[in-house]
């Protein structure tokens, strides 16, 4: 019984997540998930390239097209990044970004999903001091 409500919470939280990615999502992106922990979120998406990147070289996900390496960012041109969840587990955070920054290109959005209280004041800050940018409109 237990089981069943865990499953529809996450369904209930990726269908969230989902909806607000979305936002920053246009027909014919292409988009990478850093490190997914499950495929409930690429799942949902229609109409773009997706392609998933494991870090740690492992694709644990069945039926899911992966990235073989870092490298392969430059060659794939995602328009956007997810970052979902992935920055509980990182140590040096600056240092994660800046190698996924260093592999991107100058027009790939970045989308991080962070799951910690902690960050609101940072983020409050970020944009007090206008630091942190509001979403441009694209229009295509």
């Amino acid at each position: 019984m237990l089981t069943i409500f865990y499953e529809h919470m996450y369904r209930y939280f990726y269908k969230l997540l989902h909806k607000y990615i979305s936002f920053y999502i246009f027909p014919g992106d292409k988009i990478a998930e850093i490190d997914p922990k499950s495929t409930q979120l690429f799942d949902q998406f229609s109409n773009v390239t997706k392609y998933s990147l494991y870090l740690d070289g492992q694709n644990n996900l069945q039926n899911h097209e992966a990235l073989s390496s870092l490298n392969d960012l430059k060659y794939f041109k995602p328009d956007l990044l997810i970052l979902n969840g992935n920055l509980h587990f990182v140590r040096d955070i600056q240092g994660y970004l800046q190698k996924l920054h260093g592999e991107c290109e100058n027009h790939t959005r970045l989308v991080v999903t962070y799951y910690s209280i902690a960050w609101r004041p940072a983020m409050k800050i970020a944009t007090f001091l206008r630091i942190r940018k509001k979403p441009r409109n694209r229009i295509r």
